[in-house]
């Protein structure tokens, strides 16, 4: 999975469908818990079995930090902006899951009106346009999309199960925990990866892999990867009990 899939496509991630449903994803995963993790060492996890006792709402909050050339802004300096994505899931005692994703793109928005010398809204309006009918951007700061999917309780309950999400001792917590094999990097060899794409094949591609991923998300989202061969890179998220 290339950085801009996780982040513009996952980061949308309507976390538990989005990431579960990824191709290369490790069926059977079990996640640990520690460091890294938003979790105590001294949480116990256990897998969900059920939606019993999960009644309520759900919170992550993810942070990413980009960094632009100047080259594509007329800065003179290398920038760099945060944006957050709020994720929420509304699970009740009955009837359909709700899941609310809210991405403030505020930072980004106002360090692109500062460098190009233009108004917010302008640099808003440029932004939001040709987006999907479903997402709903806010009129004025701070500058958010909201998007809310409905995801009936059976299908949710089974994606959840069979995905090997857990929770923590007091049930204040749930984990998913995601393993991508084989990650890709783009080639040029067309010929044999008509997708321009390729999967990684040695220390070397790995570190370049790596590289796509910096500065790495923080907040309730973290990345890791594996020293080595086999190459795989694990995506784990928390949400919070409110």
């Amino acid at each position: 999975m290339s950085k801009k899939g996780l982040f513009t496509g996952l980061l949308a991630l309507l976390l538990v469908f989005a990431l579960l449903g990824c191709e290369q994803v490790t069926s059977g995963t079990k996640p640990g818990s520690g460091p890294g993790t938003g979790a105590s060492p001294d949480d116990k996890w256990t897998e969900v079995t059920s939606l019993d006792g999960l009644e309520g709402t759900w919170k992550s909050l993810i942070r990413e930090t980009a960094t632009v050339p100047a080259s594509e802004t007329g800065a003179t300096d290398t920038i760099s902006f945060t944006t957050s994505t709020e994720t929420k899931v509304i699970i009740p005692s009955s009837g359909d899951i709700s899941v609310t994703m809210i991405k403030d793109y505020t930072e980004h928005v106002r360090t692109f009106a500062k460098v190009s010398k233009r108004e917010e809204q302008d640099v808003w309006k440029e932004f939001t346009g040709g987006a999907p009918e479903y997402i709903i951007f806010s009129e004025k700061a701070p500058y958010t999309a909201t998007s809310t999917m409905d995801v009936l309780r059976g299908d949710f309950e089974k994606d959840l199960v069979a995905g090997g999400v857990t929770i923590n001792q007091s049930k204040t917590r749930i984990k998913t925990e995601v393993v991508y094999n084989n990650p890709e990097i783009p080639t040029e060899d067309t010929g044999n990866y008509p997708s321009g794409m390729k999967p990684v094949e040695n220390d070397e591609e790995w570190k370049q892999y790596q590289k796509e991923y910096s500065p790495l998300p923080s907040g309730d989202m973290t990345i890791t990867f594996s020293a080595g061969a086999p190459y795989k890179e694990t995506v784990t998220t928390i949400l919070h009990k409110q």
